[in-house]
């Protein structure tokens, strides 16, 4: 599934997986009910995000997008599971 599509992404510049179920309220939550969508986190200081005092340093910041980047290059190599998980 597209999750494995988000793990391929990470293996490209060595990232292990760490799967996590988030309870928070986010677009993926919405959007799984229409196409396939999972979320990349990224580590933020003390656990604190979504408040004035998040920070998170830059470089995971880079890893994040570099997975992010190399996910949606997968997804592109493989548009016949996205057109099937699209299709009514």
């Amino acid at each position: 599934g597209f999750v494995s599509l988000i793990e391929q992404g990470g293996a490209v510049i060595g990232v292990e997986p760490l799967h996590m179920i988030s309870y928070a309220g986010h677009a993926a939550q919405f959007l799984g009910n229409f196409i396939p969508s999972g979320m990349i986190f990224i580590p933020s200081k003390d656990g604190i995000g979504h408040q004035p005092d998040e920070y998170t340093e830059w470089d995971d910041v880079v890893c994040g997008a570099n997975v992010l980047l190399h996910t949606i290059l997968a997804t592109a190599e493989q548009p016949d599971m996205l057109n099937a998980a699209l299709k009514p």
